[in-house]
C-alpha cells in the first residue's frame, strides 16, 4: 500500500534534489526481491525506478522522471516535521535547457 511504502521511504529513503533522484536503501534484500519491489512501485505510479547497486548490494533508485511523483505521494504521510528533509524541495529548480548557442529549447 502507499502508506506502507511511505513509511519505508521515510525510514530508508533519501533524496538528491540537485539530480532529481531518490534512493531506497534496500541493501538487506536480494536483487530478486528488489526487482519485485520495483515492479510494485511501478504499479503504484512510480514509473521511472531501477534497481542499482551500492557496494555490490541492491538499492532502488527513483529517477528524475518520477522524482516529483514520489515526493507528492509520500509527503501526504509525513510522520513528523523532523522527517521533512526527506521531501524538502526548497532547493529544487526546473532544468533550464539551453543550447550551446544560448537558445532555450522548448
Amino acid at each position: 500500500s502507499l502508506l506502507s511504502f511511505s513509511i519505508w521511504y521515510f525510514d530508508d529513503g533519501s533524496i538528491n534534489v540537485k539530480n532529481r533522484q531518490a534512493t531506497i536503501n534496500s541493501q538487506s534484500f536480494t536483487k530478486e526481491e528488489c526487482d519485485k519491489l520495483r515492479d510494485q512501485m511501478i504499479e503504484m505510479g512510480i514509473k521511472n525506478c531501477t534497481v542499482s547497486k551500492n557496494r555490490d548490494k541492491p538499492i532502488i533508485m527513483i529517477n528524475s522522471g518520477s522524482f516529483l511523483d514520489l515526493i507528492d505521494m509520500v509527503k501526504t504521510y509525513l510522520p513528523s516535521s523532523c522527517m521533512y528533509y526527506k521531501v524538502d524541495l526548497s532547493n529544487f529548480k526546473e532544468p533550464n535547457y539551453t543550447t550551446r548557442f544560448g537558445c532555450t529549447q522548448t
